[in-house]
């Protein structure tokens, strides 16, 4: 593991360390920052060579407690992680894990925008419902 000794900041993160990381799509390198307005952490998962001569996919991903650690079967958070980590295993890229939840908004808010297109019969997206 690389802990930065003298803190190399951009924009309003801070990079704290890396590391080598094996998932079950494989073998990641994993850098840390922290978020120095609100003091969340990113961690963005590189594989491959990211050097600007080959495409790069990526994905930036807001943890979620209900489908990644309760198993939630009415979200597709879980799913929509694992294909992006497949993918960019395959063919190269950078996951970035938001340590938020609800797109930043929290638990309470995302509890509140699933609960709107529950009763709205579906016909609320999710992006609609964190709007209202």
């Amino acid at each position: 593991m690389t802990i930065q000794n003298d803190p190399i900041v951009y924009g309003t993160t801070i990079f704290v360390g890396s590391m080598p990381v094996t998932i079950t799509y494989g073998k990641f390198m994993s850098y840390t920052y922290q978020n120095l307005i609100n003091k969340s952490y990113i961690i963005a998962l590189v594989s491959g060579k990211v050097d600007g001569d080959t495409p790069i996919y990526c994905r930036v991903h807001s943890s979620c407690v209900t489908s990644e650690t309760l198993g939630a079967l009415d979200c597709d958070c879980c799913p929509q992680m694992e294909g992006a980590l497949k993918i960019i295993s395959e063919k190269g890229g950078i996951f970035f894990y938001l340590l938020q939840e609800g797109r930043g908004c929290g638990y309470v808010g995302k509890s509140r925008a699933c609960m709107l297109v529950q009763s709205s019969g579906d016909k609320l997206d999710t992006f609609e419902a964190y709007r209202q």
